[in-house]
Order: structure tokens, then C-alpha cells, then sequence
């Protein structure tokens, strides 16, 4: 499945339908970058409910992960950090739930363009 990203939202709907339909495979490898907040929370709950493998890229510092989660502790905005935390990791599908203008999206394609199995973003 190939993937346009079209911002925040567009991914956030397109993963949540997903969910919803369960047409992701009983063992998916899923990175969310942020994965704390409010509606990103209950998505991570969801997905660790679904026996999916999870990883939470975020800085550590809001709120504790949900149990069960894999913890990549780097700053998005520093894209070295990103690098080393995900060291040679590939994910079947990359969220993003902290995208909020057109560059957030820019360096999002360059820092996991290549990290996505299943679903490759473009």
C-alpha cells in the first residue's frame, strides 16, 4: 500500500480506519512518533491491545509511555537523535502524530523514507 501524506490528519484517518477494519497483520511493528497525548494514547492502547509490537518515539518527558511499548527517547526536531534511537530499525508502518505544518512532513520523508515495510510514505 503506498501512502500520499497529506498532513496530520490524513494519517491520523487512514491509520484509525485501519484499526477499525483490521486489516493490518496480527504482527505488525508499528513506530508512533509522540504516542502520548490524548487521542494518541488511546491509539497506543489499541494497538498494544492488538498484540502489534509498538514503539513510542518522543522525547520522555510529557507523560510515561503505556506499558508494553518499546521507548525510542530522541527529539524529532534533531534528526541525529532520531537516527541513533532507530539504529538500523525498520517498521511496517511510521505515524507521526505531531506533524502540524509542511515542513514537519519534509523532515518526516527524509528521516523514515526507506524505515517503512508495508506501507512506504511518499
Amino acid at each position: 500500500m503506498k501512502v500520499k501524506v497529506k498532513g496530520n490528519w490524513y494519517s491520523f484517518i487512514l491509520f484509525a480506519s485501519s484499526l477499525r477494519r483490521g486489516t493490518f497483520s496480527p504482527s505488525m511493528k508499528i513506530l508512533f512518533v509522540g504516542g502520548t497525548g490524548f487521542i494518541s494514547s488511546a491509539v497506543s492502547r489499541l494497538a498494544l491491545a492488538r498484540g502489534w509490537e509498538l514503539f513510542l518515539l518522543n522525547r520522555g518527558q510529557r507523560h510515561p509511555n503505556p506499558p508494553g511499548c518499546r521507548s525510542l527517547v530522541a527529539d524529532i526536531n534533531r534528526p541525529d537523535e532520531v537516527r541513533a534511537a532507530m539504529s538500523d530499525t525498520r517498521f511496517d508502518v511510521i505515524v507521526n502524530w505531531v506533524a502540524y505544518v509542511p515542513q514537519d512532513i519534509e523532515r518526516d520523508l527524509a528521516l523514515f523514507r526507506g524505515r517503512a515495510g508495508r506501507s512506504e510514505v511518499h
